[in-house]
């Protein structure tokens, strides 16, 4: 296990959540900008930031991740005062399994999703929409999915290999009888690793989350404003540095905790 695992990619996470044009600048929302930060609890300092509409309201939090995913995620939600039209990014979702029975046992933990398999993004939207309890309209295309993915198999080594999945879904539902048109867009990455010439591995997914919802028929009319909002996202330098010295203990700590249970 290293360090460019253990850490949460937020790029994965948020950079990827971009719908459409990633690579362009969205032009930012009329109206002037503010800037609202994520305080992490540990350091008790920002770890991220993100630039939203003047007016909007603004919840984020920087919490920890499951048991068999590990890390820090920033979750967030940035609506208009009316709660028409907004973005959302859930909680990472993280599930784990493994041959070896040592681990296995440690992955069965109730912060963790009881899958012991790799889902696709698409199999993840169909457990997200019966969740949410919305309707389902059809499914959206994805064309950068392939560029993320060739980008993310440049990263596989023998032994060592990952992949990335991603799909995006329109839905709909009523708030006091208003009907809502929403896109929920799911990245899978998973992660998966050879123990050694034993034939035993430890397999790991996570899923990241995004909903932006606005009144039907206005949904492609905020979404510049949702991809500012989103690519304002900014990691905290100084918080970063003091969470990866901190997190280069953890993980040699952990390893050589799994190093015992594996020979015990």
């Amino acid at each position: 296990m290293n360090l460019r695992r253990t850490l949460v990619n937020v790029s994965l996470i948020f950079g990827m959540l971009v719908t459409a044009r990633p690579s362009v600048a969205a032009a930012p929302p009329a109206g002037g900008t503010r800037n609202v930060s994520v305080i992490d609890p540990i350091f008790n300092m920002r770890a991220y930031s993100y630039t939203i509409p003047d007016g909007w309201l603004f919840d984020g939090a920087a919490i920890p991740g499951t048991s068999c995913g590990g890390g820090i995620v920033p979750v967030f939600r940035a609506i208009r005062p009316d709660g028409l039209v907004g973005i959302k990014g859930l909680p990472r979702m993280d599930w784990a399994w493994s041959n070896n029975p040592t681990l296995a046992k440690k992955d069965e933990q109730p912060d963790c999703l009881a899958y012991k398999k790799t889902l696709t993004a698409q199999e993840f939207m169909q457990y997200m929409i019966g969740v949410l309890k919305v309707q389902f309209v059809k499914m959206e295309p994805v064309p950068w999915l392939a560029q993320r993915q060739r980008e993310t198999a440049t990263q596989n080594r023998p032994g060592s290999q990952s992949t990335v999945d991603i799909a995006i879904a329109t839905v709909n539902y009523k708030i006091n009888k208003i009907t809502i048109e929403e896109q929920i867009q799911v990245n899978v990455y998973c992660h998966s690793n050879s123990l050694g010439a034993s034939g035993q591995y430890q397999n790991s997914c996570n899923a990241g989350v995004l909903r932006r919802w606005a009144p039907q028929g206005k949904l492609e009319a905020n979404q510049d404003t949702f991809k500012a909002i989103l690519q304002s996202f900014n990691i905290d330098q100084e918080w970063q540095a003091r969470y990866d010295q901190m997190m280069v203990q953890e993980i040699k700590d952990r390893a050589a905790r799994d190093g015992a249970m594996l020979k015990g």
